[in-house]
């Protein structure tokens, strides 16, 4: 049986599972220690005809494209993840980086710039640091040589420089998240035009995904993975909102994710808190569409989005209405998994930033 094939059996029996009993999808079941055998002298029965809709999963993978984007006056700072464009420990471009370095490329060109083009190669503090800045300076020549092709005819021209870990993004690292945030190329140049400042809409509450979910000042809660945390202001006053990560297992073609969401403190006056659903939408205009909480397969250089069943559906729980100062409520996904398996995964929520390298489990 083919690969595909498994995993459509495998969506339809989780779809089969979320129809008979939604409000336990997600549970572990234990394994029978003794498996019962049929009874004796069993017959087969006759075939019961399956009538109505066909249910059909869609798995969904996108390109996946991080770039930060620094403005200062006319000089921009494009800042890549060395994880989506190289393999641990080399300088040779994967076929993920082709997207990001497409886009890069891209908005070069309609900047309308001209001339140097620097292109700086960053490395995290593991190994010497001979061997990191080596490193770095063949990356951001691999680079260099991408874009160079990519932007024929400009008028710019590129030059790479390595630094290694002399220039830390995160100084100390005291996390394998902070050692990913060091991992990076930047593209600097100067436009040429007059671009508006970005705008924000007063509901938006999203931070990009290049933007690492910063941690929880409290205690996790018992069997987290991960605790980040946010405070949000409204009318009312200040409310503390922590997220904790308690499953990232991968299924067959699922990634079965687990968070809990606490309402930490919230204002004197305040009868509860009821955005949790923008936690997810990143937008408090937004409470029935979590399609922007997404997995981020760096190594395989894809976005992981939650399984929808052929009716659009969407394979996830139901978002608590309120919270309660000190209430927690648990809600799930089942993220299409990524074709290969990966030992760990990014999560971005909206509201929070994109919580780095999850252990899958599975």
């Amino acid at each position: 049986m083919t690969r595909a094939a498994l995993r459509r059996g495998a969506a339809l029996a989780v779809v089969a599972m979320l129809v008979a009993s939604p409000g336990t999808a997600g549970a572990e079941t234990p394994t029978p220690t003794v498996w019962k055998s049929p009874g004796a002298g069993a017959k087969s029965a006759r075939p019961i005809p399956i009538t109505g809709t066909s249910v059909s999963m869609q798995e969904r993978r996108e390109p996946l494209v991080l770039i930060d984007e620094k403005r200062t006056g006319k000089k921009r700072a494009l800042t890549l993840s060395a994880d989506v464009l190289f393999a641990k420990d080399s300088a040779d471009l994967g076929p993920a980086s082709n997207e990001t370095l497409d886009e890069v490329a891209k908005r070069i060109r309609e900047s309308g710039a001209k001339g140097p083009v620097e292109v700086t190669g960053h490395t995290d503090t593991d190994g010497t640091s001979a061997h990191n800045l080596d490193l770095s300076t063949k990356r951001a020549t691999a680079v260099t040589e991408a874009l160079t092709s990519r932007l024929s005819g400009t008028g710019t021209t590129l030059k790479p420089v390595g630094k290694g870990e002399t220039a830390l993004a995160v100084d100390p690292e005291r996390s394998p998240a902070d050692k990913a945030r060091n991992r990076r190329v930047t593209v600097t140049y100067t436009t040429t035009k007059d671009e508006p400042g970005e705008e924000t809409e007063p509901t938006d509450i999203s931070v990009p995904g290049t933007e690492i979910a910063p941690p929880a000042k409290g205690p996790e809660a018992a069997g987290s993975r991960a605790a980040v945390e946010r405070t949000f202001t409204s009318d009312e006053g200040d409310n503390r909102i922590q997220l904790d990560v308690m499953n990232v297992d991968e299924h067959g073609p699922f990634v079965y994710v687990r968070v809990r969401v606490t309402a930490v403190s919230l204002p004197a006056d305040s009868t509860g808190y009821s955005g949790v659903p923008y936690l997810f939408s990143g937008d408090t205009t937004v409470s029935d569409d979590a399609s922007d909480t997404v997995l981020f397969d760096e190594q395989g250089g894809t976005k992981l989005r939650y399984y929808v069943t052929g009716k659009g559906e969407p394979i996830r729980s139901s978002m608590p209405t309120s919270l309660a100062e000190g209430e927690s409520a648990d809600v799930w996904f089942y993220f299409t998994a990524p074709e290969q398996h990966r030992d760990d995964l990014d999560l971005y929520v909206p509201a929070f930033g994109t919580i780095k390298a999850l252990q899958v489990k599975g």
